[in-house]
């Protein structure tokens, strides 16, 4: 009897949640516990239910996901804080936070929010940072270092990120643990290195644009002065007009070299001049075909 209560109940409160009746993240939070724990392992038609409904859920608008990204903390404050003697301590809280991170992925709505728009990792992010830093040296730290790299973040320079680079900053002179550190370095790098990346890109097109401009400056300027002959190269009133080199002289005074013709490109013969060709063959042969017709 009080299973059956429990059911109905939860199914009642999911539906008045799935219809905008009630925004929670608090009964939410509750959901998601009631969902998880071992005591309700039995019941199919509850665990169907919520599974249901939260997947629904999430995906039905942006605003349910940040109600969904509100009840990540207190949820997981609970498992964290359950006792032993509780059933909750059983739950294995890296699946639920694997769970939170995919139901406010941006890619799962249905009708997805526009592209300047931040995105609910964005916030979730912040908030787990947040609550790094209230504790540094409790054990939770390194599943929520974990969850950091589970996010899709933003990596482009703005007023979030510079936030974020400042609490990941103050993470890494906080936090002792070699696994978490390693975790907020790679993110930290992520994001400084993109707008380090940025800046490169940026000064490299000046500097390509500057480049372009001393180059056709510099193409004016040459085709402004007179082209002076090359070194080893002969003039042309020299060569035209001029007196013959020593080696023109002696060349043609007594060189026993051969003068050897230059050759000339072969032709080939135009298409016209092969038709012409082939025709005069062709009268030729009809000719002298008729001339042994006649002889015979």
């Amino acid at each position: 009897m009080i299973c059956e209560l429990r059911t109905e109940t939860a199914e009642g409160l999911a539906k008045l949640m799935y219809c905008g009746r009630i925004h929670s993240a608090k009964l939410l939070s509750r959901l998601v516990l009631l969902w998880y724990n071992p005591v309700t392992e039995d019941d199919q038609k509850l665990r169907h239910c919520l599974g249901v409904f939260l997947q629904l859920y999430a995906r039905g608008s942006r605003a349910n996901q940040e109600c969904v990204e509100q009840s990540f903390l207190p949820t997981m404050r609970t498992l964290f804080n359950a006792p032993v003697t509780s059933p909750l301590s059983e739950v294995d809280t890296s699946n639920v936070a694997e769970l939170f991170v995919e139901l406010t992925r941006a890619s799962v709505l249905v009708q997805p929010s526009p592209a300047e728009e931040a995105s609910v990792h964005e916030s979730l992010v912040l908030r787990v940072c947040n609550e790094i830093l209230r504790d540094v040296f409790a054990p939770e730290v390194r599943l929520y270092c974990k969850t950091l790299s589970w996010l899709e973040i933003n990596t482009d320079p703005g007023s979030a990120n510079t936030e974020l680079k400042l609490l990941l900053k103050e993470i890494l002179q906080e936090v002792k643990d070699k696994n978490c550190r390693k975790v907020i370095e790679k993110l930290y790098n992520q994001i400084n290195g993109n707008d380090s990346s940025k800046s490169a890109s940026n000064q490299e097109a000046s500097v390509l644009n500057f480049d372009d401009n001393n180059g056709a400056e510099a193409m004016t300027k040459d085709e402004t002065k007179p082209k002076r002959p090359k070194r080893g190269q002969k003039k042309a009133s020299t060569a035209k007009n001029g007196r013959k080199t020593n080696k023109e002289e002696l060349s043609s005074d007594g060189s026993d070299e051969e003068n050897i013709p230059e050759e000339r490109p072969s032709q080939r013969p135009s298409r016209r001049t092969k038709m012409i060709a082939l025709d005069k063959t062709r009268q030729d042969l009809t000719a002298f075909m008729n001339q042994e017709a006649n002889s015979s």
